[in-house]
């Protein structure tokens, strides 16, 4: 279900997680994205463990309160591990699971689109971090900041426009690798090598797109695929 495994590091989410150790004193920082399953993929962190990752995702998250699943359901944008925990045996195991990696709190972000999360931002305090401070904190203006901060991520805008050409132009997925093509400078013959079909079926792609976009040329397609961004 999980892919937890870090990857690369990016840039623009290292930045956005400088400014939350920065902002909340806290040694650790999680992000993940949000699938379409609501499921977290791709981890990037500061300060934690790959063992902490591998146990959180293989076993320990079904007992997380503040798994992005169940806050999603909810519309949540910010929680708290402090204000939302309950006395059961699996918030026990929960707790325990933290307290043996020194953690002590949990507070969660999720960022949205279009009704949707695309991706969350755990900000974990250890023992020795000093309290998060939500009370004397617009945590809320943080996480709209925040927000507004990753839907300029390429990874989202990319994800957007996959999404506009599906819905409102009803491209299909070939279509949208062909655009894709079309605005690295591709031509037919190298479209075709890189999807690994012949140019008639190229051009015919081609032909089909023009007539969903309602444009003449391939640099209309260009120039509308980039207003789309």
């Amino acid at each position: 279900m999980f892919n937890h495994r870090n990857s690369a590091p990016d840039a623009q989410i290292s930045h956005m997680m400088e400014f939350a150790h920065r902002a909340f004193q806290s040694t650790s920082i999680v992000f993940y994205w949000v699938n379409d399953n609501t499921e977290m993929v791709n981890f990037q962190s500061r300060g934690v463990s790959e063992e902490f990752l591998d146990r959180y995702s293989s076993d320990m998250s079904r007992f997380d309160p503040l798994i992005v699943r169940k806050l999603a359901k909810s519309e949540r944008k910010v929680a708290r591990l402090h204000e939302e925990t309950q006395n059961s045996d699996a918030t026990a195991a929960y707790l325990n699971f933290l307290r043996a990696y020194n953690i002590v709190d949990n507070l969660e972000f999720v960022f949205w689109n279009d009704g949707a999360p695309f991706a969350g931002l755990g900000v974990l305090r250890n023992i020795d971090d000093v309290p998060l401070d939500t009370m004397n904190m617009d945590v809320d203006a943080i996480q709209k900041y925040l927000e507004f901060t990753m839907l300029m991520h390429p990874h989202v805008r990319e994800t957007r426009l996959r999404t506009t050409l599906t819905n409102r132009f009803k491209l299909t997925p070939r279509e949208i690798e062909v655009v894709s093509l079309l605005c690295d400078g591709s031509s037919n013959y190298d479209i075709s090598k890189a999807m690994h079909v012949g140019v008639a079926t190229v051009k015919t792609h081609v032909i089909n797109i023009l007539n969903k976009l309602g444009v003449d040329n391939r640099s209309s397609v260009v120039g509308l695929t980039m207003s789309l961004h």
